[in-house]
């Protein structure tokens, strides 16, 4: 099918359905087989499913030839079916509590009566899910409130086997980051994030940084889901949906208080932190998290409104931070939510649904002007200058989602689903006031941004950009559904901007120095304006879940189309580049189609639905959105190292000499590649194509005891057509390779490690002429790889008079080969972690995660919530397992230290490298995660909570302690760079012991 035929189906199907949608992944469905007491099948009785969730009140089936009837599309909530059949009495089954993303096997065996002879049936709920194969984790309101946490998004999301979070939180320490998520070897790059079934993922580092800051009050349920997606799921990473609360016909609302302050924390800095180097920790002067929610009628049975609001924050000072007079710097972060909601049941088959969720964020401070230089910098001083080098920002700037959607169960066999989803993020941090200079003043050219590697100081000012990030997504499916069969068809279609406009202070990206030796200069091309977009990412999907006895077989295939351009754009000269335009790029890059099979087999192992036998097989794609559309423009932001002693390059004695500002005299322009910022410095491979990866899952699931399950798995994940892109030690991002060189254009060269001294080789460009040489190939690999493996165990249990347990542990290794190195042969070392030299290996590392909640005396409600995991660097959204580094960066002056030398085949003061071509080499001294990890994070949090009832009002005090073991752990650390001064000195600490009260009020 050509892919205009594509869109012209896919337009059609748009007027049919009226508006398009995401389908509603988090589906729940109730199924089974009807018998009579000998055990034979029984086609034809109607099966009525009930109950105050369904937006018509009620749907009827009946049992198909084998006696089997589905229904689907139920949302979340409590049911009754009714089972009729003429000559046989009727069965009633209560109290089933059916969760999002489950399909609850409601079996039954009828007996020959009078129909007006009713059998009701009351029982506990299924717990095991014997029809589907996805592993998947439901958290509902009732549960969170139940459990102690801080009610962020991601602390919940950390309850779920095999989820981790990219960072800590301690009572909301970490309300105002955006902490990510990670699953069974798949980064947050994998991840999909939706409200409703509807997307609301953004293109922010391709959907990897996923900045959206949800007021989470809103939500009823949260679906997490982890494994074996079915073929509507376009990723394969944690897909987490968002099920929001919805009017109905009686007034209700919610409302809380809570907080922490400054002399609610105790004190964690200890001496083991202070012969480390640390000065001060990080402390809390304020928390707070206010939230409302009210919902009702507008008009009863027709029309109903929810309203959520939700205003949540911290002030917390920052560990080795001061201001010029001594006083440390605390940064201040807020959210205010806003989420309003309506439902109309237009007809008895057809429901509407209006949502809208505005985020404005604050943070800061913003101090008063102005900023001073030049910049005082303490001894203790770490980190940003906050007077100089620290940003704020206001809510003018929004984030937000909304979406429109409809429903219809048009008969009890055809289901039909549509709507349209937009989710938006107007981003900035400015500078504070008195930092920003007109350009090419005598300001501009002194304050550009500093840096000291070795003391891990940043001054001056901070570079910055204006982004205005929109996604829509518009899709629609359809559903046939028998007792046997549950066929599902529809399409996705995804488009997205991304603009984006830098700039830094004096043109330059940083200035460099080593223990105050100036080193280099970063210099850039501003000003730089792009405007990436993804003109389409549409997919098309057909899938099957089909009952065979005891196996039910989900089998489906996606096809997927991606485009992706830039818009033509014009920006003004700039400090090493001139005026510049360039017409719009297309078809960066352009796939499709790419075919993405899915099967899913669950089988009843006993035939009573309380053991399921899953295994699930799955190819997913690698999301691509707008990165390769920044890359590949004319106007990509490029940046380049000159080397820099702050002195006259031609030896003149001047009085701008060790003044601290890079002149252009003072820097190498030869160095700079061929037309520096006036040409793209990358190209695209013609044959370039989609990164996927292959996963694998194999686990059981047993109901133990009533409402008590037990589960084990294991996961395997593979990466193929790897996209060639390489992470050098240090760096923050990745590297096409640069076809330009290759490794015969370096010389090797025997050097010591400082570490350990081994002697090793290093390797040095032949020649400065080889640095204006740039010619990036944006291709894939055809050896390098990534495989994921890890074992999981998972126990979970309602208990009586309201108790939960959730309980699990997941071990886990990633290992990874990216010996495909075309360009640089430093990055050839240790590159293959499957096979590592000298005894090195990389080991499998396990976590424990508790949350526990009980009722003990005079109707308190206790819980606990404990987490065990390794260490690994806060706030990293990329790594998939713990890599804590040891490197060594060298610059042309580093020498050899008579410390260094001891014993060793090197001599003291020597250059370690002599005539050094390249401004520096980043060396790894051991392999990453094989020797060095950052320290076990072990957090327990407690909280006591009773309810008071007046009247029709419910009031639950609450008092919670985080952190109660009042643990120190070092949860990142400033600098890898072996024999700096910030090497090892911890940057982040656990915060300590910390209390919040709070009130919780239900009407």
């Amino acid at each position: 099918m050509g892919r205009s035929l594509v869109f012209r189906v896919v337009a059609l199907l748009v007027l049919l359905v009226g508006i398009a949608s995401t389908p509603a992944l988090a589906q729940s469905s109730i199924a089974g087989q009807v018998t009579d007491n000998t055990g034979a099948v029984l086609p034809g009785v109607t099966v009525e499913v009930g109950g105050p969730s369904l937006i018509e009140g009620s749907r009827v089936v009946t049992t198909d030839g084998e006696g089997r009837y589905t229904v689907v599309d139920l949302r979340p909530g409590a049911y009754r079916v009714t089972f009729s059949l003429e000559g046989f009495n009727r069965v009633i089954r209560e109290g089933i509590q059916l969760p999002s993303n489950f399909t609850a096997t409601v079996d039954t065996s009828m007996s020959v009566g009078a129909l007006s002879e009713s059998i009701t049936v009351s029982g506990s709920s299924p717990i095991v899910d014997v029809q589907q194969a996805q592993r998947s984790q439901v958290l509902d309101s009732a549960l969170l409130e139940s459990l102690v946490n801080s009610q962020s998004l991601w602390v919940q999301a950390n309850f779920v086997s095999g989820v981790r979070i990219s960072g800590t939180d301690v009572g909301g320490s970490q309300y105002s980051r955006d902490l990510q998520l990670e699953t069974h070897g798949a980064s947050s790059l994998h991840n999909s994030y939706m409200m409703d079934g509807l997307s609301v993922d953004n293109a922010s580092q391709d959907g990897a940084d996923n900045i959206n800051y949800y007021t989470t009050v809103s939500n009823q349920e949260t679906v997490i889901e982890t494994s074996g997606g079915t073929a509507e799921a376009g990723t394969g990473g944690v897909r987490l949906n968002m099920i929001p609360k919805d009017g109905s016909n009686r007034y209700a609302g919610t409302g809380y208080v809570g907080g922490s302050r400054d002399g609610w924390q105790s004190n964690n800095f200890r001496q083991r932190l202070r012969d480390r180097g640390v000065t001060a920790v990080s402390a809390v002067d304020g928390i707070w998290d206010y939230s409302a929610t009210a919902g009702g009628p507008i008009v009863a049975n027709k029309l109903w409104f929810h309203f959520s609001a939700r205003k949540w924050g911290n002030e917390l000072p920052v560990a080795d931070s001061y201001y010029d007079d001594g006083r440390q710097y605390a940064l201040w972060g807020e959210m205010i939510g806003l989420v309003p909601r309506i439902t109309w049941q237009a007809t008895r088959r057809n429901k509407f649904t209006v949502h809208v969720e505005r985020l404005g964020k604050y943070t800061g401070p913003r101090l008063a002007c102005c900023a001073s230089y030049p910049a005082v910098l303490l001894p203790q001083q770490r980190g940003a200058d906050p007077e100089t080098a620290t940003t704020w920002k206001n809510g003018e700037r929004p984030y937000g989602a909304h979406y429109v959607k409809w429903s219809s169960p048009i008969s009890s066999r055809v289901l039909v689903e549509a709507g349209r989803s937009t989710s938006f993020i107007l981003d900035g941090y400015p500078n504070q006031e008195g930092v920003e200079s007109p350009r090419f003043s005598p300001a501009w050219y002194a304050n550009a941004r500093k840096v000291d590697l070795d003391l891990g100081i940043q001054w001056n000012s901070a570079n910055w950009s204006m982004r205005e990030v929109i996604n829509h997504e518009n899709s629609a499916s359809v559903s046939f559904v028998t007792g046997t069969h549950n066929m599902r068809f529809g399409f996705q279609h995804k488009d997205a901007k991304e603009e984006l406009d830098n700039n830094a202070i004096g043109d330059i990206q940083q200035i460099q120095y080593r223990s105050g030796v100036p080193d280099s200069v970063s210099v850039g091309n501003y000003p730089v304006l792009r405007d990436p977009r993804l003109d389409y990412d549409m997919g098309l999907f057909a899938q099957d879940r089909w009952a065979i006895g005891r196996l039910t077989a989900t089998a489906g295939l996606r096809v997927q189309w991606l485009k992706s351009s830039a818009r033509a754009v014009s920006v003004e000269g700039g400090r090493f580049v001139g005026a510049r335009s360039f017409d719009r790029v297309d078809n960066v890059p352009k796939w499709g189609p790419d075919l993405s099979p899915r099967l899913g087999l669950a089988y009843d192992l006993f035939g009573d639905a309380k053991t399921a036998l899953k295994f699930s097989v799955g190819k997913y794609f690698t999301r691509v959105m707008t990165t390769y559309a920044k890359e590949l423009i004319p106007l990509a932001l490029v940046t380049q190292s000159l080397p820099w002693n702050d002195r006259d390059l031609t030896g003149r004695s001047l009085p701008s000499n060790l003044d601290g500002i890079a002149q252009d005299n003072e820097l190498d322009f030869t160095r700079l590649p061929t037309n520096f910022g006036t040409r793209n410095l990358a190209r695209l491979d013609p044959n370039f194509k989609r990164e996927y990866n292959v996963e694998t899952a194999l686990s059981i699931q047993h109901e133990l005891f009533n409402n008590v399950s037990l589960s084990g798995g294991w996961f395997h994940r593979s990466f193929h057509n790897m996209f060639l892109c390489t992470v050098a030690p240090g760096a923050t991002a990745c590297a096409y390779p640069n076809t330009s060189r290759s490794p015969s254009d370096y010389d090797p060269v025997q050097v010591v490690s400082p570490y350990d001294g081994e002697v090793f080789t290093a390797y040095n460009l032949k020649s400065a002429a080889l640095l204006s040489r740039v010619d990036n190939l944006i291709t894939n690999s055809p050896t390098n790889r990534q495989v994921y493996d890890g074992f999981e165990v998972a126990l979970q249990a309602r208990l009586r008079n309201g108790g939960t347990l959730l309980a699990n542990s997941t071990t886990q290794r990633t290992l990874t080969d990216r010996c495909d190195v075309r360009d640089d042969p430093n990055l050839l070392r240790f590159c293959d972690r499957f096979d590592l030299p000298g005894g090195y290996r990389i080991p499998f590392r396990a976590d424990f995660k508790l949350a526990f909640s009980y009722p003990v005396y005079y109707g308190i409600m206790a819980s606990l919530a404990f987490t065990s995991s390794p260490g690994r660097q806060e706030g990293n959204i990329v790594a998939v397992d713990e890599q804590l580094p040891i490197f060594w960066n060298l610059t042309r002056t580093t020498r050899y230290t008579a410390e260094n030398c001891a014993g060793r085949p090197c001599t003291p003061g020597a250059l370690v490298i002599p005539n050094m071509v390249q401004t520096s080499i980043v060396l790894p001294l051991v392999p990453t995660g094989s020797t060095r990890f950052l320290e076990r994070l072990n957090q327990l949090d407690l909280s006591l909570r009773r309810t008071f009832r007046a009247r029709k009002i419910e009031w639950t005090p609450e008092f919670d302690i985080y952190n109660a073991l009042n643990a120190d752990t070092v949860t990142a650390e400033r600098s890898a760079n072996f024999g700096t001064a910030a090497y090892g000195v911890p940057q982040a600490v656990l915060l300590g012991r910390l209390m919040r009260l709070a009130i919780r009020v239900k009407w």
